[in-house]
């Protein structure tokens, strides 16, 4: 009987196992890129007066599609990494830590001021006012929901 309870477990490890995403170690040359990167920089800022090359604007222009990809990449990544989270997934413990800090889009006086005027407006126009579905509203219509962002961070 033992050995049916152990090979039950190991079946789930097994199980477990196959359900991990595997991945292979991201292996970035990206250092390499940005050293080219800064060293063209540097040779434009020795040009003074003479003439900039084709090739060091090429690497400019490769620069700002590379700063645009990056961007869509990280705002996909992010979004993944939220969907992960709210399915209940976990992330592995170690060096890189992630979080998800939230983070309201208003200040806290828009609401009180926003309520006094309101309630001006329909003084002066004899209608009933209810404060709570006017700021329901304000909030809905203008995306004023706090947004719940995603931090990764590297520890030494």
């Amino acid at each position: 009987m033992g050995t049916v309870k152990r090979k039950k477990k190991a079946t789930k490890k097994k199980a477990a196992k196959k359900k991990a995403v595997k991945r292979k170690p991201v292996k970035a040359e990206v250092s390499d890129w940005f050293d080219i990167v800064e060293e063209t920089i540097r040779e434009i800022g020795a040009v003074k007066g003479g003439e900039v090359t084709q090739d060091l604007l090429r690497i400019a222009l490769r620069l700002t599609v590379v700063e645009k990809k990056a961007k869509t990449l990280m705002k996909a990544m992010k979004a993944a990494l939220k969907l992960h989270k709210e399915s209940k997934g976990t992330f592995e413990h170690g060096q890189i830590a992630i979080s998800f800090p939230v983070t309201h889009k208003r200040s806290p006086q828009w609401k009180s001021e926003a309520i006094t005027l309101a309630e001006k407006i329909a003084e002066l126009e004899g209608e009933a006012f209810d404060a709570a579905s006017f700021t329901d509203s304000i909030i809905e219509t203008y995306d004023l929901k706090p947004s719940e962002g995603v931090d990764l961070t590297e520890s030494a």
